[in-house]
């Protein structure tokens, strides 16, 4: 299908949300737009559709891929140097993370469900071999009709990008592309993310992990000595420029207030990481240089873009900025809080949050899984006051404490600062480029390889702002893909705090980085 206006990762990420309307329409083979014309097997990184909805419980989403004709038996696409025979089923993920309804839906789904033929070698282990007469799995006279369909919507291009304004679907003006003059590209398509596009530059990669740390890490007199590295001199003269104040005098001499405030405090961590990595490049040149990937906790995310070559620190400086003022203003309408607990299951924390929201009428969800029976929660300040004090009476609680903070990250208070930081991506775009190693991304718990396409970030590092952060499943990922050292850049020990409640023997190889 020549046109497809989404991609594969909008396919995997649609079924690991459980958005049932958009996979609905997705699933219409026949639909020549909203449809997705390519195969639903295929594997984004190490995971395809069924293998993400498995793993979040989506089981309506695994019942409507199954219909689709997804295939059950495909298993996860191994990393480089593992064997693809040890790869897992959807059913073996889905048993794994505890979803029993969909592990008897998925073995049903096996036994009737002939096995095809996989691939054993390549960046595309475990992926399905189609036989030639139905490439991509798909029913050839239904895709036939599809493209009839589009045919009769097609308008003619418009002559230049400054005449672009409504072309049927943007996904048309989007596919065709401009050239530098802003003149159409009648007969060339902009390629979209998929496993094909996917360069393997793991091979020179270490085994180390660079971690960096989100909003609470900063404290005041930290980055002592930041002034003596030439390097770190120099982002903290661009950042005067850009921020209009300077740096270390606010992290020395504060107020505290100032330093706390969202506007301030995410553009000094995103400051104070990359100079931490400064720190490791004297220290371990290897492990800077040549991480084997990247992971960030929240505003942390966007340090990992930039040490993983996607953005530049002058590019990124700057959309940290935005996006912190973008969600600082959008905490002003409602009176917004975070509530830290410990001590309980996530089910049992989602029940407390439904029963806040349901009592308050207002959102209370969820915003950060950081370790086993460890989370914080974000909503308006009265559904927080009401989530603390039912926690308080549950069984089994550690810590129920709210943060100081006025501002309900990850959770859909933050929309309009979504829109506003995705914009401005969209804009950097050009200047995006492939990572040069592996980052481990807040929205999917999950791998974005080295070498993708920085398009296909875009949607998921936006989505961090108004879901859940899912941390502990990012560090059991890089685990299981062989990661072994790990390093957190950046100030305080938070990272290595949470990583001896998920994994001993890594916390054991963590080691802390500052400036």
């Amino acid at each position: 299908m020549e046109y497809s206006k989404y991609d594969l990762a909008k396919f995997v990420q649609t079924a690991f949300d459980g958005d049932l309307p958009l996979l609905e329409k997705m699933l219409d083979r026949e639909e020549p737009i909203e449809g997705y014309h390519h195969d639903i097997n295929q594997h984004y990184g190490e995971f395809n559709a069924l293998h993400m909805a498995a793993a979040n419980g989506q089981t309506e989403v695994v019942e409507m891929l199954l219909q689709a004709r997804a295939d059950p038996h495909v298993k996860r696409s191994m990393p480089s140097g593992q064997e693809p025979e040890d790869g897992e089923t959807s059913t073996e993920i889905a048993d794994k993370w505890g979803y029993d309804d969909i592990v008897e839906i998925l073995k049903r789904s096996e036994a009737s469900y002939p096995k095809g033929m996989y691939m054993r070698y390549g960046p595309k282990n475990n992926a399905k071999l189609w036989p030639m007469d139905q490439p991509e799995g798909l029913d050839p006279e239904q895709e036939k009709r599809a493209k009839a369909k589009l045919r009769g919507m097609l308008r003619p291009l418009p002559a230049s990008k400054a005449d672009f304004k409504f072309y049927g679907d943007a996904v048309f003006g989007l596919t065709h592309g401009y050239d530098e003059e802003g003149k159409v590209l009648k007969n060339k398509v902009v390629a979209s993310a998929s496993t094909s596009a996917l360069v393997d530059q793991r091979a020179a990669r270490t085994k180390c992990a660079l971690l960096f740390p989100g909003k609470g890490s900063q404290y005041l007199k930290m980055m002592n000595g930041a002034a003596s590295n030439r390097r770190v001199k120099e982002m903290l003269d661009y950042a005067e420029k850009v921020l209009g104040y300077d740096v270390l005098d606010v992290v020395q001499n504060g107020p505290e207030e100032k330093l706390e405030s969202t506007e301030v405090s995410l553009p000094v961590l995103y400051l104070a990481s990359l100079a931490a990595v400064e720190t490791l490049r004297s220290e371990h040149p290897e492990a800077a240089d040549r991480p084997g990937a990247v992971a960030g906790l929240s505003i942390g995310e966007y340090v990992a873009l930039t040490i993983a070559g996607v953005m530049s620190y002058e590019d990124g400086l700057k959309l940290v900025k935005m996006s912190a003022d973008a969600m600082r203003d959008a905490s002003k309408g409602t009176p917004q809080a975070m509530l830290s607990i410990a001590g309980l299951e996530k089910t049992q924390v989602a029940d407390l949050c439904r029963q806040a929201s349901s009592r308050t009428n207002e959102i209370c969800v969820i915003a950060n899984e950081l370790f086993p029976k460890g989370y914080t929660c974000s909503g308006s300040r009265s559904a927080i006051e009401e989530l603390a004090a039912l926690a308080g009476k549950t069984n089994g609680l550690l810590q129920s404490k709210i943060l100081n903070t006025d501002t309900a990250f990850h959770s859909s208070y933050m929309e309009p600062a979504r829109v506003k930081v995705e914009r401005a991506l969209m804009e950097a775009l050009p200047r995006l480029k492939p990572p040069s190693c592996d980052i481990y991304l807040n929205s999917t718990g999950c791998v974005f390889r080295a070498g993708s396409d920085p398009k296909a970030l875009i949607p998921l590092v936006c989505d961090q702002m108004v879901k859940p952060t899912l941390w502990e499943a990012s560090v059991k990922a890089m685990i299981e893909d062989g990661l072994t050292e790990f390093y957190e850049c950046g100030p305080m020990k938070q990272l290595k705090a949470m990583m001896k409640r998920i994994d001993q023997e890594a916390w054991g190889n963590t080691k802390n980085v500052e400036i």
